[in-house]
């Protein structure tokens, strides 16, 4: 875990923030009031929490408003332009570069002085431009580990302890992932990959959830091959064992060990395997924290949260923050007040404690992994993975520009297209070129 420093800053500087912002304390109700933008329904009602104390202290009413994720950014993007954003919304990393100049107003310095040592180091790094910081650091997630299901391992003779030290090597004829994804894959006459009579056609459970998957996949294995998606802007997963990570992936598929590229290729993703792993039809599913809560109101079966699989570079993790931006153009005089609050560990202690999503307040993290433990769910291997090394994430203000060029491109790959090699090195070529043309125009 990257080093976080004290927190007496916190507590000895907070009387700065208020020559900023006003103080929280109470005000006559007002008729209007401040709205806030999110993608996420289930977090959604924990910020509705955490605002309702505002508001009965503050009398400001606040207005959560939910645009669904798939629309999210080209919605933002749009309602910027026209001028009818809400007063303040979510962003991601990506997103946050993304947006026009003089859409957002910067933090103001006093705000996130007081907040100096508590909210996640990361998560502040990938909202920093230009030595300002753009957004308030609001969640941050633990790092991929595996979700399984403790029903089906025991099938095969399995418990979670069976599969929490997996490795897997590109470069091995074998390896203990593919061996005990093999046990647990079944057709529909309980035949195993490799048996005589095995019908690919009629899988029953597919032993790994293994997509393209950028967040869950993708980047925790090129990192545990030592390789990496991205070096700052430049795309850099066509090295040698970049190559050899992405081949691995898509030959589970290939192998019938997961589910076939072609359901569960971009846009679907991640989700598509979820709703599977939900189903029973997935053994071990790689996800994070996200994933937990729709799990939990879903699943009919036991399940646990083991470690990643180890690669020959061992385990590593990308982990990503949501920001709360504030719009340049909103006018309300209460959206920084709004904003300070949602910064603060107490907020965030609120929204942890819902389990629904893991708070950049560090100080309000423990509420979040309390929630899961309460739920006798144990989380631990989704921060432990963070501890060696993490993996940088999407970033760059020509991002998605890239995104659209090489998603094909990969996504040919994991459906089994022929040179894959190839078709790797032309994604890579071809998301520099969108990135540098994006950002240069």
């Amino acid at each position: 875990m990257i080093p976080r420093r004290p927190l007496l800053a916190a507590t000895t500087i907070l009387a700065l923030t208020l020559t900023a912002c006003a103080p929280l304390g109470s005000s006559a109700p007002r008729d209007d009031g401040v709205t806030l933008r999110l993608w996420d329904p289930q977090v959604a009602e924990a910020y509705r929490e955490s605002l309702a104390v505002f508001t009965a202290r503050s009398g400001i009413p606040v207005d959560v408003v939910v645009v669904p994720w798939a629309d999210y950014a080209s919605q933002l993007r749009a309602d910027l332009a026209a001028g009818t954003a809400d007063d303040l919304f979510w962003v991601n990393a990506t997103m946050s570069a993304a947006l026009p100049d003089g859409s957002v107003t910067p933090v103001p310095k006093a705000m996130a002085i007081a907040a100096d040592g508590d909210w996640a180091q990361p998560v502040v790094d990938q909202y920093t431009r230009d030595e300002r910081l753009w957004a308030v650091p609001q969640l941050s997630d633990p790092g991929i580990a595996m979700v399984v299901n403790l029903d089906l391992l025991a099938l095969g003779g399995l418990d979670a302890g069976g599969v929490s030290d997996l490795g897997w090597d590109p470069a091995a004829a074998d390896d203990s992932l593919r061996r005990t994804a093999r046990l647990l894959t079944r057709d529909a006459d309980g035949r195993h990959p490799g048996d005589d009579g095995f019908d690919p056609g009629t899988v029953q459970v597919f032993g790994i959830g293994s997509a393209y998957d950028l967040n869950g996949v993708v980047l925790p294995f090129l990192g545990g091959a030592g390789a990496a998606w991205q070096d700052g802007d430049r795309f850099v997963f066509a090295s040698d064992a970049g190559i050899q990570t992405i081949e691995y992936l898509a030959d589970l598929s290939a192998t019938h060990l997961a589910p076939p590229a072609r359901d569960t290729n971009p846009p679907a993703g991640g989700d598509v395997v979820r709703e599977m792993f939900l189903r029973g039809r997935v053994a071990m599913f790689p996800t994070g924290a996200y994933s937990l809560a729709t799990i939990t109101e879903n699943a009919d079966f036991r399940w646990a949260v083991v470690p990643l699989p180890s690669g020959p570079a061992g385990r590593h993790s990308p982990t990503n923050g949501v920001g709360v931006a504030a719009n340049a153009r909103s006018g309300d005089p209460d959206q920084a007040r709004v904003q300070q609050w949602l910064g603060t560990a107490e907020s965030q202690r609120i929204i942890g404690a819902s389990g629904t999503a893991s708070p950049a307040s560090v100080t309000a993290q423990d509420a979040y992994r309390t929630s899961w433990q309460e739920r006798g769910v144990d989380i631990s291997a989704m921060y432990d993975v963070l501890d060696a090394s993490t993996v940088q994430p999407p970033q760059g203000t020509g991002y998605q520009a890239a995104a659209n060029v090489l998603t094909p491109l990969l996504a040919d790959v994991f459906a089994g297209a022929t040179l894959a090699a190839d078709r790797i090195r032309e994604a890579e070529r071809a998301a520099n070129d969108a990135m540098t043309t994006a950002t240069s125009g």
